[in-house]
């Protein structure tokens, strides 16, 4: 009796750790927009910005528009000058990388087109006055050939907007 239950409580292992070790293939998977995007949802539980998987990341869609409202701002602001930070580091650290400059442009320009919506909706001048900013920065910084003193000049008004915006606006 004693070794019939050893044999099936390591049978059970077996197959546990099988069958674990086989749906576990892609289903932790998470795609960089799919985590963006779930950063910038509110803490209400609403995952409905979440379904749009296709790497379109363009925010002038009429769908867009009612999903805008469940971003939050505080939290898109904080993400877009971490975002800002993280591209100064890499200039200063790595200027001659044009690679991960693209990549954080790339990184920048997803979070920015999560929220900006939103933005242009409740604070329609801060929006044009950061807008006027950040597209010159996405569009330089994801070029093959990033021209590093135009990008750091760039940079530097765009971190002094964004920062202005979030020192003197006071958001959810």
């Amino acid at each position: 009796m004693r070794k019939k239950g050893s044999i099936l409580l390591i049978a059970g292992l077996t197959a546990g750790t099988l069958l674990a070790g086989c749906g576990s293939d892609g289903a932790e998977e998470n795609t960089g927009a799919q985590t963006e995007e779930s950063t910038l949802n509110e803490s209400s539980g609403d995952n409905s910005m979440s379904d749009n998987t296709s790497g379109d990341n363009s925010a002038s869609d009429g769908a867009e528009g009612s999903d805008s409202s469940e971003v939050n701002l505080d939290v898109g602001i904080d993400t877009v000058l971490t975002d800002l930070d993280s591209m100064n580091s890499a200039l200063e650290n790595s200027s001659e990388d044009s690679s991960k400059i693209n990549e954080l442009g790339t990184q920048l320009q997803s979070h920015w087109d999560l929220f900006d919506q939103k933005l242009k909706e409740e604070y329609p001048e801060d929006y044009s006055a950061i807008n006027e900013e950040i597209t010159p920065l996405i569009e330089e910084s994801t070029k093959d050939e990033v021209d590093i003193e135009k990008t750091k000049t760039l940079l530097d008004e765009a971190v002094e907007t964004v920062t202005k915006f979030k020192d003197e606006v006071p958001v959810q």
